[in-house]
């Protein structure tokens, strides 16, 4: 991000995903609200891809075992497709020795 400082000069300030994401809430409540309905689906994802990265297996190679389009694999896991079902989840971590749970967790009301 650039931002111009007192004097009118371009400077460059660089902010970590978290010191950002703690700007942008700040700015923001509502979608502070909309990130933590998400966490769940994203750590699910990212745990998935955290599991196929530890396997050694490419989206390309998991699209043969699976049968599975890479694309929609690609798309998953870039949370582009965030209404995937259990068989969808099963269907991809079954080659990588895993299968899904589902935990229902208390929320605060």
């Amino acid at each position: 991000m650039q931002y111009r400082n007192k004097n009118g000069m371009k400077k460059l300030v660089v902010l970590d995903y978290e010191e950002e994401k703690a700007r942008d809430f700040r700015k923001n409540p509502s979608l502070k609200k909309a990130y933590d309905d998400l966490e769940p689906l994203f750590e699910t994802i990212n745990e998935f891809i955290r599991l196929r990265n530890k396997g050694m297996i490419t989206q390309k190679k998991l699209e043969e075992l699976t049968r599975i389009p890479q694309s929609n694999i690609s798309r998953f896991e870039r949370g582009k497709s965030l209404r995937f079902s259990y068989g969808f989840l099963a269907r991809l971590a079954k080659p990588l020795g895993y299968r899904p749970r589902i935990i229902l967790e208390k929320i605060p009301l």
